[in-house]
């Protein structure tokens, strides 16, 4: 198989997890059969993480830390879907801000005009999100 055949996917997993150094892993058996750390390895940060189907593993925290956020209680989802919506409202205006007619030269000029739309109302929607996020953080003072 060949890169051109491959497609992209983007996906989305819910796990339990909680630090766990490598060298943990490595003793209670959550590391890949062969793989023994090294005595600089054993102190490594990371997570013993268990999937939804009761699957176990260690991960590195760097690349578990740059894939999943904490999500225990309300606030916290809020807040993630504040951060992910705020990111993609960037990726959006970066594209918009070239000027309505290069936007249409690339788009045509209805996507053009929906992009428009669109920036508008998920900056309203941010905005609510800000919103009940202040609400909430000020409930708890």
């Amino acid at each position: 198989m060949n890169k051109e055949e491959m497609k992209l996917y983007i996906g989305t997993k819910t796990v339990k997890a909680m630090p766990m150094t490598m060298g943990e892993a490595y003793e209670r058996k959550f590391l890949k059969e062969g793989v023994r750390p090294s005595e600089c390895e054993t102190d490594k940060a990371g997570y013993l993480v268990e999937y939804e189907d009761g699957y176990q593993s260690w991960s590195p925290a760097e690349p578990f830390e740059k894939a999943y956020k904490p999500s225990d209680t309300f606030i916290e989802r809020l807040r993630i879907e504040r951060n992910e919506l705020n990111e993609r409202y960037q990726k959006l205006c970066s594209f918009t801000n070239i000027g309505f007619n290069k936007v249409a030269e690339k788009v045509g000029a209805k996507q053009a005009a929906l992009l428009g739309m669109q920036a508008k109302y998920m900056q309203t929607y941010l905005k609510v999100l800000n919103l009940r996020i202040l609400n909430l953080d000020n409930e708890k003072k």
